[in-house]
């Protein structure tokens, strides 16, 4: 019994070492592609946060300096249309800044139009302000 019982175990491993060789390469072949996914979100969302903050504080830094001096200037306190574009092109410029061309590089490469991102990111930030 025991040569036969051998024999069964030699068979046994002859069969399953190919099935268990095959399953490891597709757990490995499925973590590497979750690990690439994983990185690639966290990539999408660092590039969002640091964009996201640099547009909240070059609204902030704009409404201090130049939308509080054009309104200085303005007969009603108010700010004239083109004021209002002027300082958000001023913002933009703040966030580029901030952002640095590297930042901005690394939003264009992970995100795709970082000019894009960055203008819609600041109207965000100005509408926000508008409302407190």
């Amino acid at each position: 019994m025991s040569e036969n019982g051998t024999m069964w175990a030699v068979w046994a491993l002859d069969i399953l070492q190919p099935v268990l060789l095959a399953l490891i390469g597709l757990a490995a072949a499925y973590l590497s592609k979750w690990l690439r996914a994983k990185t690639a979100n966290e990539q999408i969302d660092g590039v969002t946060r640091r964009l996201v903050n640099a547009a909240e504080v070059a609204v902030r830094a704009t409404e201090q300096t130049l939308v509080a001096e054009l309104k200085r200037g303005a007969a009603d306190g108010k700010l004239s249309a083109s004021d209002g574009k002027a300082a958000a092109h001023a913002a933009l410029s703040k966030l580029r800044d901030l952002a640095g061309p590297v930042g901005i590089e690394q939003a264009d490469s992970v995100l795709g139009n970082a000019d894009e991102w960055a203008r819609l990111l600041i109207e965000a930030e100005i509408d926000k302000q508008r409302v407190k």
